[in-house]
């Protein structure tokens, strides 16, 4: 049940294991707002950080975003791990429509914002491997204020489908 039911731990593992599958030597993925770092914050000063994840107080109903508008959880990531390569990737999307898109349908997008170049080659790489194939870039990682921004929105359409399977065109 809920938004991302009981397989979102499987989810990441997947997502993890796709990056080591030679898309990265350390990856590491944005698990949560209330520890956003998941205890990693070793593994987190040089390599890949996947943000997956929105600043949601999930306290207000209906949710809203907790950063916005001249910031984004993506952007204080950055700051906060100067090193690391951060790209803010499938927050736009379900658990499970993230390692399984054809769940959507055939027809929607993904975004990629991000820093550093070599770190969205390896994350669109990724996302191939998992089937994506509308991967579009919107440059640095101050474009995560406008996937975060995209919540709102896929809150109220989760709650007139019923459904978390559906994505953006």
């Amino acid at each position: 049940g809920g938004l991302l039911g009981g397989e979102a731990p499987q989810v990441v593992q997947q997502l993890a294991a796709g990056v080591a599958r030679g898309h990265g030597k350390h990856p590491v993925l944005l698990r949560g707002i209330r520890d956003p770092a998941g205890g990693l914050r070793g593994d987190l000063q040089h390599g890949l950080l996947i943000d997956v994840a929105n600043p949601l107080d999930l306290n207000s109903q209906p949710p809203i975003l907790t950063i916005c508008n001249t910031d984004s959880l993506g952007e204080r990531l950055q700051r906060e791990f100067p090193m690391a390569k951060v790209v803010k990737a499938l927050n736009t999307c379900n658990c499970r429509v993230m390692v399984d898109p054809a769940r959507a349908g055939a027809d929607h997008d993904v975004f990629v914002c991000g820093n550093d170049g070599d770190a969205k080659e390896t994350v669109k790489a990724l996302l191939r491997d998992f089937g994506w194939t509308t991967i579009i870039d919107l440059g640095d990682i101050t474009a995560a204020r406008a996937t975060e921004q995209l919540m709102p929105i896929w809150l109220r359409l989760y709650g007139l489908f019923g459904s978390a399977d559906f994505n953006f065109k």
